[in-house]
C-alpha cells in the first residue's frame, strides 16, 4: 500500500497560516522598498530599528507557524509514523510514535491532561481549568501503549484517520475488532470532541 499522511485541518490552523502568509507578504513587499544592500542609505534611527523589529517578528511568526503545524500522522507500508513535537521537552504533548501494524492488540480513545507518554505537561501543571487532550491510545502485544494526539483533527478525519488504521491492520493481516472506537466516534455530534 502507498504512503497516506493525514495533516491536520483545525479552524485556528487555518487562520495562523493565513496570517503568516501575509506576514511574508508584507515582508516581500517591505524588502522591496528597503532594501538592505545597494545605494539606498537609511535615514534615521527609526527606520533601522523598524526594519529590525519587521523582521525580528517575522521570524517569531514563522517558528509559531512552523511549530504548530507539526503535527501529522503517516500511514506507511508497514508502520504509523507520528513525529515529534516541537515544543521544548518539558512542554511536549507528542513525543515521537513508530508502530508496526502487526504489532496492535488493541484501539482506543482517551481523553488526559498528560502527555502521549503519560507524563505531566509543565506548562499545564499549574493551571487548574487547563485543556483536557485527546489521544488515539495503541496498544501493542507487549502490553505497551502508544497515544497518538488528535488535538488537532476534526472529527471526519478521526473517522478517516480510524477506516485508514482499519484498510492498513487488514492488509497485514492483523484481524482486530475496531467497533468500539468506531461507535465512539460516530456518537459523537457536530461540536463536541472526543
Amino acid at each position: 500500500m502507498k504512503k497516506k499522511t493525514f495533516i491536520q485541518l483545525h479552524l485556528s490552523m487555518i487562520f495562523i497560516n493565513c496570517f503568516f502568509l501575509f506576514l511574508v507578504s508584507c515582508s516581500i513587499i517591505v524588502r522591496i522598498k528597503y532594501p538592505l544592500m545597494g545605494d539606498y542609505t537609511y535615514k534615521n534611527f527609526n527606520e533601522i530599528t523598524t526594519l529590525i523589529l519587521w523582521y525580528f517578528s517575522l521570524l517569531i511568526v514563522i517558528w509559531i507557524g512552523i511549530k504548530e503545524n507539526h503535527h501529522w500522522i503517516v500511514f506507511k507500508e508497514k508502520e504509523i509514523y507520528v513525529p515529534n513535537d516541537l515544543r521544548l521537552r518539558c512542554n511536549k504533548r507528542q513525543f515521537k510514535v513508530v508502530v508496526r501494524y502487526d504489532d496492535i492488540l488493541d484501539i482506543s480513545f482517551i481523553t488526559s491532561r498528560k502527555n502521549s507518554k503519560g507524563k505531566t505537561i509543565r506548562d499545564e501543571s499549574s493551571q487548574p481549568f487547563a485543556p483536557s487532550h485527546h489521544y488515539l491510545v495503541i496498544q501493542k502485544k507487549n502490553n505497551r501503549k502508544e497515544r497518538i494526539l488528535l488535538d488537532y483533527y476534526s472529527k471526519k478525519q478521526k473517522i478517516k484517520i480510524l477506516e485508514e488504521l482499519e484498510r492498513r491492520l487488514k492488509y497485514s493481516k492483523n484481524l482486530i475488532d475496531l467497533t468500539k472506537a468506531r461507535e465512539l466516534l460516530e456518537s459523537l455530534g457536530p461540536r463536541e470532541r472526543l
